[in-house]
């Protein structure tokens, strides 16, 4: 499977759309708990793809943090718009 693939079942799936509509009624923030590895980065990347708008993610450390950024620009393929603070 393809990573294009991979991120389509996850953009195509009904939780990623109730978390996407969430979103965009205005939820402040989402707490997500029970991801393993890289899934928060391959969510967050569906959720970027199916509704393009800045988000902001807090990881527990800088480490975390580091993978989390390393993952979502390479699911994404791009660079620009994606940051990691304190760069």
């Amino acid at each position: 499977m393809k990573i294009r693939q991979f991120l389509q079942a996850y953009q195509d799936d009904p939780r990623t759309g109730m978390l996407l509509a969430k979103l965009q009624s205005g939820e402040k923030s989402l707490a997500l708990r029970g991801l393993a590895g890289s899934q928060d980065a391959i969510l967050a990347a569906a959720l970027q793809i199916k509704s393009p708008a800045t988000g902001l993610f807090i990881l527990s450390d800088k480490e975390e943090a580091a993978y989390f950024y390393d993952d979502l620009r390479k699911l994404l393929e791009k660079d620009e718009g994606i940051y990691l603070f304190p760069a």
